[in-house]
């Protein structure tokens, strides 16, 4: 449970024992009443574990597979990397891979999956203290 949740687990806890209203509760959280009411009714039908979002811990149904993953990554960094100023950036490192071989689906993100993807050590292009840009 995050925060958030433990907080209003507590704050309801507190309406449960007749120490607060749900009015003051709803004001307390910064929540409308309606929606103070909405998590009272879960919090009375599954306790404090009803306040955590459903989808917690899931897999998005966007996520891509390891192997697909893997896979993308290795042709960036063998095919697309090298040092800053010479490799490709994101955005036509996915267009080679869509053209060359066939790989077309959000593969600009594989600069997300692993920023060091292609060699770069500090993707960001941050400059060590004292250095300069150039």
């Amino acid at each position: 449970m995050s925060g958030r949740d433990l907080s209003r687990a507590e704050v309801l806890s507190r309406v449960k024992r007749k120490e607060l209203k749900l009015v003051e509760a709803a004001e307390v959280l910064g929540l409308s009443y309606r929606q103070a009411k909405r998590l009272w009714v879960r919090f009375q039908g599954a306790g404090p574990r009803g306040l955590v979002h459903g989808n917690r811990g899931r897999r998005s149904g966007r996520a891509e597979s390891g192997e697909f993953k893997r896979r993308v990554l290795e042709l960036v960094r063998e095919r697309y990397g090298g040092p800053v100023g010479l490799r490709l950036g994101p955005k036509l490192a996915s267009e080679q891979l869509e053209e060359e071989h066939g790989i077309g689906r959000g593969t600009a993100d594989a600069v997300g999956w692993d920023g060091r993807a292609a060699g770069d050590s500090d993707h960001r292009g941050v400059v060590a203290a004292g250095q300069g840009k150039d």
